[in-house]
C-alpha cells in the first residue's frame, strides 16, 4: 500500500514524462443489458399489478445510461495504469504486535494486483512563500499474501495467509513546497504535513496449525491478524511517503534552485560587454619590415578599404532585404518570407532530427527504488520561425565584433517523446517485476513562448591573407563555399548572448496511458511551471548569457581545432575561354547548347542565375519586371532622389568648334552643350 501512494507521487514529480498511451472509453451493451435487468428488478409490486410487462421510459433509459456511463468512465480512468500495476509485486516489511497476551508476527507480506479507481490532483498557491500539491486515490484494491506466527501463553502456531482490501480504501497526501518568494526564487524544500491512509480488509484467509486447539482465541487472533495488516499498510505509506518528501524531493528541489539561482545574479561585467575579447587579446598583425604591422584580421568597421563602397552597399542590401519595415501582403519583414520559402514545410514548421541536437536522444535516464526509466525525444517540429518582427544583423560594433539583434513574436515547440519504464533491479527495489517486459510508449509535450528577444554578437577572426588566397573556382561549388570561408577564420567566439521572452504558455502534456494520467500529469506540470515560471524568465537571459555562450564558444572552439580546409581545383583541365553555357546553365541545358555537360564550374553560378530569372525577371499582372521594384527603384531613388529616374547636372558635353572647313558650309562657329540630363522610366522594364 505504501508503495501505491509512493508510485503515485514519485511518478507525478520525477517521471512526469514516463506514464503514457491513450485509452478509448465506451459503453459496452453488456452494461447496458444489466441496467435493463437491474430496472426491471427494482420495479415495485403495485407497478407490476398495474401491467403484467412494463417498457422503461426513455428518460430512464437515458438517466441509466449515463449513469453507467459515468461509472464505466470512472472505472476505465486508469484501465491502462491498472494493468501495467497488475503485473508488479509490491513487498513490504516484517511486522509485529502484541495485544491481550498474544504475540503475532507477519512476515512475507507481498501484494499484487493493484488496482487504482480514481486519483484527484490539486494545486493551490497558499501565499508568495507556499504552495500546496494535494493527491487523493480513491477505490484501492489490492490482493495480498503474508506468513504469519503466533505465541499465547505455552500455544503457538503458524502459517500462511491472504486478504483482499475492501474498495473503499484509500489515502491521500498534501505536498507543500516552499520558496523565499516565488516572484524572485524557486522552491527549496518540500514537507508532508498531512497524510491519511485508510485501509479496510475486505476478506481474509488463513490456515496453519495452532489455531484448533483453543477454539475461543480464534476470533480474537484473525481480528489481530486483520489489524496487524491494516496497521502495517497504513503505516508504512506514510512514513515512506514523508521520507520521500525529506529525502528524494528535498534534495531534487535543492539541486534545482542551487542551478536557477546561479542565474538570478546579475552578469559580471566581462560577460556583459560583446567587446571584451577584442579589447584584452593580443590580435595578430602582417609584418610589413617597418616594425608597424597591419592588422591581420579584417576589420568590419572599414569593409570599403578591401574591395570598395560596393561591400558596404552590398550588406546595406543585405540588412535592408531581411529586415526592411516594408512588409508584404502579410505584414511581415523580408526574412521570413525567405525562411517561410526555403526552410518550412506546407505547415510553417521546421521539424528537426533529435540527432543533430542529442545523439542518442537521450534526455533523461533514472534507476530508483520504484522504475528505471529513460527518455528519449524522437522528433521536435519549431512553429514561428516565420514570425520576425524586428531585425539589425551584422552591426559592426567594433572592429571584429558584429552585433546582431532579432525580435520574434512566438515560438511554439512540439516534441514527440517516448519513455521506457521497468522495474528497478537495485537491491532495495520496492516493484518486483523481473518477468514483465518493459513499458515503451510515445507521447507529446507542446509549449509556446512569446515575445523573444535576442542580442548576440560574435567576435570573428577572418585571415585576410588565407582569405585573399582562396579560389574563385572553389566557391563555384556550393559544397565548398562554407568549408572554404571558414578556412579563413583563425579565432571566432560568441561574445554576448541574451535571450528574455515576455510571457512563456504553460506546457501541454499529451498521450499518457489514461484519460486519467493525462489529467493527472497535466495538472501536475502546471502546478510546477506555476512554481518556476516567475524565476525561469528572470534567469533566462544570464541564462544563455553563460551557460549556453559557453557551451557554444566550446563547440565553435573545437570545430576550429580540426581546420577546415578549402579544397583546390588541381585535378581539373584548365580552359582557355569560359564556356558560358557549362557556367552559367545547368548541366543538362548546357549539353544540349552543346556545352559538356560536366558541371566543371560548378552549381553555385547556374544557382544564382535561377535565382535571378526568378526573383529579378519575374512579371506580375501587368507586365513590368520585378527587377523594376527590387533593384532599379531603390538604386535611381538613393541616387537622384526620384524613383526610376536619373539626374546628371552640370554640363556634361561641351563642343566649340570654329577651325574645321567641315563646319564652314553651316557656320561660322559651332557650338554644342548637354547639361542636366534627366533619363526617366528606367523602371518600367517589360517582359
Amino acid at each position: 500500500m505504501s508503495s501505491i501512494m509512493n508510485i503515485l507521487s514519485s511518478t507525478i514529480f520525477f517521471y512526469t514524462f514516463a506514464l503514457i498511451c491513450a485509452t478509448m472509453l465506451c459503453l459496452a451493451p453488456s452494461a447496458f443489458a444489466s441496467a435493463l435487468s437491474q430496472e426491471a428488478v427494482s420495479t415495485s409490486p403495485a407497478e407490476l399489478k398495474t401491467s403484467s410487462f412494463t417498457l422503461p421510459r426513455r428518460s430512464d433509459i437515458i438517466s441509466i445510461l449515463l449513469h453507467h456511463h459515468r461509472h464505466l468512465r470512472a472505472e476505465n480512468k486508469f484501465a491502462s495504469l491498472n494493468k501495467v500495476f497488475s503485473e508488479i509485486s509490491l513487498k513490504f516489511p516484517d511486522a509485529n504486535v502484541e495485544k491481550s497476551g498474544i504475540d503475532l508476527t507477519i512476515t512475507q507480506l507481498v501484494c499484487r494486483n493493484l488496482n487504482v479507481r480514481d486519483i484527484q490532483l490539486s494545486h493551490n498557491a497558499d501565499s508568495s512563500t507556499s504552495q500546496t500539491l494535494d493527491i487523493d486515490a480513491t477505490g484501492l484494491k489490492l490482493d495480498c499474501t503474508f506468513r504469519w506466527e503466533y505465541k499465547w501463553s505455552f500455544f503457538n502456531g503458524s502459517g500462511s495467509g491472504s486478504a483482499k482490501l475492501d474498495p473503499s480504501s484509500s489515502a491521500s497526501i498534501d505536498l507543500k513546497f516552499i520558496s523565499e518568494n516565488y516572484e524572485t526564487h524557486p522552491p527549496h524544500d518540500v514537507s508532508i504535513p498531512d497524510c491519511n491512509a485508510n485501509v479496510q480488509i475486505e476478506d481474509m484467509d488463513f490456515d496453519g496449525d495452532g489455531l484448533g486447539f483453543i477454539g475461543g482465541i480464534i476470533n480474537a487472533f484473525e481480528g489481530l491478524l486483520r489489524d496487524t495488516v491494516e496497521e502495517e499498510l497504513s503505516s508504512t505509506v506514510c512514513s515512506e511517503l514523508r521520507g520521500l518528501g525529506d529525502d528524494a524531493l528535498d534534495d531534487l528541489l535543492l539541486k534545482l534552485s542551487d542551478q536557477i539561482d546561479n542565474y538570478l545574479e546579475p552578469l559580471e561585467a566581462s560577460l556583459a560587454d560583446p567587446l571584451q575579447v577584442e579589447n584584452t587579446i593580443e590580435l595578430p598583425t602582417i609584418d610589413n619590415g617597418e616594425g608597424i604591422g597591419e592588422p591581420l584580421y579584417i576589420n568590419f568597421q572599414e569593409l570599403g578599404e578591401y574591395a570598395g563602397d560596393w561591400i558596404n552597399s552590398a550588406l546595406e542590401q543585405v540588412n535592408s532585404f531581411l529586415g526592411t519595415s516594408e512588409t508584404d501582403e502579410w505584414g511581415n519583414l523580408g526574412i521570413n518570407k525567405f525562411i517561410r520559402e526555403n526552410f518550412l514545410d506546407d505547415d510553417g514548421k521546421l521539424v528537426l532530427d533529435p540527432s543533430t541536437i542529442l545523439s542518442d536522444g537521450i534526455i533523461f535516464e533514472g534507476h530508483d527504488m520504484l522504475t528505471e526509466t529513460t527518455i528519449t525525444i524522437q522528433s521536435i517540429a519549431i512553429e514561428g520561425l516565420d514570425s520576425f518582427q524586428e531585425m539589425d544583423i551584422l552591426n559592426a560594433v567594433g572592429k571584429h565584433t558584429l552585433q546582431n539583434k532579432l525580435k520574434l513574436d512566438y515560438l511554439n515547440v512540439v516534441m514527440k517523446m517516448e519513455a521506457e519504464m521497468k522495474a528497478s533491479s537495485k537491491s532495495d527495489a520496492v516493484i518486483v517485476a523481473s518477468n514483465s517486459p518493459p513499458i515503451t510508449e510515445q507521447f507529446t509535450v507542446d509549449f509556446t513562448v512569446t515575445g523573444i528577444e535576442i542580442d548576440a554578437s560574435f567576435f570573428l577572426g577572418i585571415n585576410t591573407d588565407t582569405l585573399g588566397n582562396l579560389e574563385l573556382g572553389s566557391l563555384l561549388h556550393s559544397q565548398n563555399i562554407l568549408s572554404c570561408l571558414l578556412s579563413a577564420v583563425d579565432d571566432a567566439r560568441l561574445t554576448g548572448l541574451s535571450i528574455s521572452v515576455s510571457d512563456i504558455v504553460p506546457p501541454n502534456l499529451s498521450g499518457f496511458i489514461d484519460a486519467g494520467i493525462d489529467h493527472l500529469i497535466s495538472t501536475g506540470a502546471d502546478a510546477l511551471f506555476e512554481m518556476y515560471e516567475n524565476v525561469l524568465i528572470k534567469a533566462m537571459p544570464n541564462f544563455f548569457g553563460k551557460y549556453v555562450r559557453d557551451m557554444a564558444n566550446d563547440f565553435i572552439e573545437d570545430a576550429l581545432v580540426h581546420r577546415f580546409r578549402c579544397p583546390t581545383n588541381d585535378g581539373v583541365e584548365a580552359h582557355k575561354y569560359i564556356d558560358f553555357r557549362d557556367m552559367l546553365l545547368p548541366s543538362a541545358e548546357a549539353k544540349v547548347l552543346g556545352g559538356s555537360g560536366d558541371g566543371h564550374y560548378g552549381n553555385v553560378a547556374p544557382w544564382v542565375m535561377n535565382i535571378v530569372e526568378d526573383q529579378l525577371f519575374a512579371a506580375d499582372e501587368n507586365g513590368l519586371l520585378a527587377i523594376n521594384d527590387m533593384l532599379i527603384t531603390p538604386l535611381t531613388k538613393s541616387l537622384s532622389g526620384v524613383e526610376g529616374a536619373l539626374k546628371m547636372n552640370g554640363t556634361l558635353f561641351q563642343f566649340n568648334e570654329t577651325t574645321q572647313d567641315i563646319w564652314t558650309a553651316f557656320a561660322d562657329n559651332l557650338r554644342l552643350t548637354l547639361s542636366n540630363l534627366t533619363v526617366a522610366g528606367l523602371d518600367t522594364l517589360r517582359s
